[in-house]
């Protein structure tokens, strides 16, 4: 488990956050800072390599790409007890490989205060002469956007030219939009990445503008989650639910009240209701008794699973807004399971995939609050 401490960049920037509906949460992170598990800040930090091309869209594919990057990840940074260390000066390390780990952090961070889950976060670009990269969610009744810089030094505490350069140019991106929507919550975070393990990796607080307006927070949040389930489902198997989904996802966003849909149950061929496929739980790698459902790689010297918490398909079929808006896994945390592997994800020839070939191994798993499940096995 790693440590982030967080800090208001100056007196300024903190009395903007005491005007923010969530001053609360945000003094509480502030005052205790936050803890992650090493998977789940690598998968958080993919969210900066979307691009709208195939299979760079969705986080999901963004997320799998992380079972090549774990290995690639510790060449760069070092875990030492709680503290996440950089192995190279920032002249030696490649501008991206220092900001993933500011977005991932903050991601992170804001989703376990602010209470949403990866399922709420999209990513957009701002298309102008400062060109920063946006990430955008919704509470429900507000939106949260972030904008997420990173810096290795020496000393965490002090601020270098690389920190104040950061926090210059959120500030001026700021001055060039002039946000005309003071309620929505706006938030800049850098990244102080040290050295050595003398303190914490430290996020410094900052206030970013509103990129651009939307006309409703909750059918934003609503129609993001089912998006975020969507693509995960798809990543992992191709049931016939995902028919019904995607012709549900398409209604939602072409009609002004959503509401009017909220509660009508997505049914099969047969006018069923849906529950958890059982062709789709046969043929995943994952628990025996189906909770978790996914898929598994193998890296250089361990094998990788990302899969689902499957309980989500049940809220998804119901199709009821505000759960699926509400809801949060259950198995929220890191644990060690023993995962059913179809050979097939192994690459294993055709002949060799008869049941008595899927092999039991156990993995050490994290699940977050989405119900997303990243785990590894050595072997």
């Amino acid at each position: 488990m790693l440590h982030f401490d967080v800090n208001y960049y100056d007196g300024e920037e903190s009395r903007l956050f005491e005007r923010t509906t969530f001053a609360k949460e945000i003094h509480d992170l502030v005052a205790s800072g936050f803890d992650v598990e090493p998977l789940d800040l690598l998968a958080e930090s993919m969210f900066m390599e979307q691009k709208n091309q195939p299979n760079w869209i969705s986080r999901e594919e963004l997320v799998e790409r992380a079972f090549d990057r774990f290995d690639e990840f510790l060449d760069y940074y070092e875990i030492k007890g709680r503290t996440l260390v950089a192995r190279f000066s920032p002249q030696e390390m490649e501008n991206h490989r220092i900001e993933r780990v500011g977005v991932g952090a903050t991601l992170y961070a804001m989703g376990r205060v602010l209470g949403t889950t990866p399922a709420d976060w999209e990513k957009i670009s701002i298309e102008n002469k400062k060109n920063l990269d946006f990430q955008i969610a919704s509470t429900g009744s507000d939106f949260l956007v972030l904008e997420c810089k990173a810096s290795i030094v020496e000393d965490v505490m002090k601020k270098t030219s690389s920190i104040s350069s950061h926090k210059r140019h959120i500030k001026e991106k700021k001055q060039e939009q002039k946000p005309k929507r003071p309620s929505d919550i706006l938030i800049g975070a850098i990244a102080a990445i040290p050295r050595n393990d003398s303190s914490s990796a430290r996020i410094w607080l900052v206030d970013p503008p509103l990129p651009r307006p939307f006309t409703s927070a909750s059918q934003f949040k609503v129609l993001a989650r089912y998006r975020f389930y969507e693509r995960l489902i798809r990543l992992i198997g191709r049931p016939f639910l995902l028919i019904a989904l995607n012709t549900r996802i398409y209604a939602l966003e072409n009609i002004e009240n959503i509401e009017v849909l909220s509660g009508l149950t997505l049914v099969d061929i047969n006018g069923e209701p849906f529950g958890i496929p059982t062709s789709f739980l046969a043929n995943r790698s994952g628990t025996v008794e189906g909770s978790i459902a996914g898929i598994v790689r193998r890296g250089t010297d361990r094998l990788m699973f990302i899969g689902m918490d499957t309980s989500v398909i049940y809220v998804i079929a119901q199709q009821s807004h505000d759960s699926i808006t509400r809801w949060k896994s259950g198995m929220e945390g890191r644990r060690q399971v023993q995962i059913v592997i179809n050979p097939r994800d192994l690459r294993e020839a055709r002949y060799e995939i008869g049941r008595s070939n899927w092999q039991s191994v156990n993995f050490d798993i994290t699940v977050n609050s989405s119900g997303l499940v990243l785990g590894t096995a050595n072997v």
